[in-house]
This record gives C-alpha cells, structure tokens and sequence, in this order.
C-alpha cells in the first residue's frame, strides 16, 4: 500500500510538472502582438506611408523592448526620411539589443550610414568597424569604410588608423617588398571581376603568411583593400553607401 501511494505521488508530480514547462513553453502574447505590429509598420514602410510606420513600430516596442526588427526598421524610416538623429538612437537601441551578429553587423552598418549622410566622417568610420567586427566578410561594408576614411583624411582627419604606433618594430624585408608590389599592383590594377578576384586571393596570400608579422605589415595589406574599394567608388555611379535593409521580424 506504501508503495502504491509513493508511485501514485510521484506520477502526479511528473504530470504536474509537465503542466508548468508545458505552460512556459507558450509564447507571451506580448512578444506575438509586437511582432504583428512590426509586419503592419513594415507595410507601412514599403507604401512610403513615414506616420503610419512610424506609429506602428512604436508600439512593437511598446510591447517588447527586446524587439531588435522594430528599433532596427524604424531607425531605417527615419533614415528615409533624412531624420538621421532620430535613426542613429534607434540604431544604436538595435544593437544593444541584437541577438546575433548579423543583426548587429546591419545595425552598426546603416549607423554608419547615418553618421556619414551627417558628414561626421570619424564617427561613421568606428561604426563602421563595430560592422566588419561581426561580420568580417562584408565588402560592402569595407567599402564605405573606406570611403569614410577618405572623406575624414580630407578634413583633416587621420582616417581612425592607429598608424604612428609600433613605428619602431623590426620589420621582415621580404614581406615588406611583397606588400609594397601588391600596393603597386592594386593602384594600376583594372577593375575588371576577374582580375579584383585574383587581386584578393593574392592579398588573402599575403595575409596568411603576415598573421604574426607587425602591426605595420598588417596595415598595409588593409591599405590594399581600402584602395581597391576606393578605385571601385571612383568608377561607380551609385550612390555613396549601401542602402539600408529592413528586419522582417
């Protein structure tokens, strides 16, 4: 008889358990009803309809603080609509609350497009960097960075390069000579698909076998890649930066 009640209590606390994580599984209904509002803003959005949108993402955030699509896209309607102001604090909301890297990498990205339509060059060039931070192979990225750094060094800048320090490292010949070649090669190089391929698997080369060499050495190789970017900006008819893109959630 003891045992029968043991078994029978023990059941009902599995039973009853399953109840309680079964009932924390259940998505909160605020999280759902924000997400409905982020499709409605983002309809809104796609009509041009700037109020509309605008309403609508606010009370996606209303509901969840922790929605990085609604300050994400409704940074991206003030940005249409040159509010830059009001879309770097919804950027930079976007990123606090970011999940994963990608949408870090967007929010710190279109940041940096909103602090260069503002022409404050130093700024756009570290958000920028917060960008290729999390996502290391975005080329657009690298190449409003560049851009960015161009216009700053033309204001009297210094680009954001830390490069006065390690001046006095000892520096390895060879890969010194390699890395002037290459700098060379990227100015006169032509800008035709196949040949920037070949360019970057050479300078990928380089890169590996300069992991442990200076700083110095490092930053050259970076100064090909920002050339490259800055050559493909001269020959683009496109506007400056990347047009932002919308989260769908």
């Amino acid at each position: 008889m003891k045992n029968f009640i043991n078994n029978l209590l023990s059941l009902t606390f599995i039973l009853v358990t399953g109840v309680v994580f079964a009932q924390s599984e259940k998505p909160d209904p605020a999280i759902l009803e924000a997400q409905d509002f982020v499709a409605e803003a983002n309809d809104e959005f796609a009509s041009n309809e700037f109020a509309a949108a605008e309403s609508a993402y606010r009370k996606a955030v209303a509901k969840d603080p922790a929605n990085t699509a609604a300050k994400y896209n409704m940074g991206n309607n003030y940005y249409r609509n040159k509010k830059y102001g009001e879309g770097m604090n919804r950027y930079i909301q976007a990123a606090e609350v970011a999940q994963t890297k990608a949408e870090k990498h967007k929010a710190f990205h279109n940041l940096g497009n909103a602090f260069y339509q503002q022409k404050d060059f130093k700024k756009a060039v570290e958000a920028y960097k917060n960008a290729l931070r999390n996502d290391p192979t975005d080329e657009e990225t690298r190449y409003n960075l560049a851009l960015a750094k161009k216009e700053e060094e033309k204001n009297g800048g210094g680009g954001g390069d830390d490069e006065n320090q390690d001046q006095n490292q000892d520096q390895n010949e060879d890969q010194k000579d390699q890395v002037k070649v290459m700098i060379k090669r990227a100015m006169t190089v032509s800008l035709r698909i196949k040949t920037i391929k070949v360019m970057k698997r050479k300078i990928r080369a380089i890169r590996i076998k300069t992991i442990k060499a200076s700083p110095r050495i490092k930053m050259g190789i970076k100064k090909i890649r920002e050339k490259m970017a800055i050559k493909r900006s001269n020959n683009n008819s496109h506007n400056p930066v990347r047009d932002n893109y919308l989260l769908s959630k």
